[in-house]
């Protein structure tokens, strides 16, 4: 976690329910797998947490934008899903391929999405190089979605400027899919690509990634908090 408004500790490597690839190509389901942190997110089990909010919105409802962009549905059902654990703030799920909203309007965002060749998908990258300093300036989440776990942390780094990635009060993974049927063109010849690999390879331990909900409900945790 950056950000020196974050007082939420941040948790071990939490390990989680995957698939995994024996020798004979078939996939099981109670392999445990580790995932890289949440930046910001509570440790399970930790006690006496607290959070120390910028703003008091006294009896108020929280205005919570949840902005992305993606290609597969993957950020789409993560981020209805995090509206649907906040039903104690006004939260608005913003497909930024479709809108773009009024920053002003919000208290607080949320902001992220699909990862593509390294990058945000070209809407989220559009809206975040129009609304740096908008979201610099309120208080926001980051989340990525995408299918290589080992490589979260560098795209954070490389994915958002200093200046949104360093207020954050959480950066968060959600996790990511290798589907090829949600995909077409080069993506769905891509993404075959890579499946195969992880479904030949000879190393007992490779498992095909999946989206992490559980990774949003400890988000959602914390910002009942607000």
């Amino acid at each position: 976690m950056k950000g020196e408004n974050a007082s939420l500790p941040s948790p071990s490597r939490g390990k989680v329910s995957r698939e995994r690839v024996t020798d004979e190509g078939k996939e099981k389901t109670n392999k445990q797998r580790p995932h890289p942190p949440l930046r910001g997110a509570p440790q399970e089990g930790a006690e006496n947490l607290f959070f120390l909010p910028l703003f008091h919105f006294g009896g108020a409802k929280m205005k919570l934008l949840i902005a992305y962009a993606g290609k597969t549905g993957g950020s789409a059902d993560m981020c209805a899903l995090l509206a649907s654990l906040l039903p104690s703030h006004a939260a608005t799920v913003c497909d930024l391929s479709k809108t773009d909203p009024v920053l002003g309007d919000y208290d607080y965002i949320v902001f992220g999405g699909a990862v593509r060749f390294s990058k945000l998908c070209r809407p989220a990258r559009r809206f975040l190089r129009a609304h740096e300093a908008e979201i610099a300036a309120l208080p926001h989440t980051l989340f990525l979605t995408c299918a290589f776990a080992d490589q979260f942390e560098n795209y954070v780094d490389m994915i958002f400027p200093a200046s949104v990635r360093d207020t954050a009060e959480h950066t968060v993974y959600f996790g990511g899919e290798l589907d090829p049927r949600k995909a077409g063109g080069l993506d769905r010849i891509l993404i075959r690509a890579a499946r195969n690999r992880i479904l030949e390879s000879e190393d007992r331990d490779a498992a095909l990634p999946g989206l992490l909900p559980e990774h949003v409900r400890m988000l959602a945790d914390a910002l009942r908090g607000r």
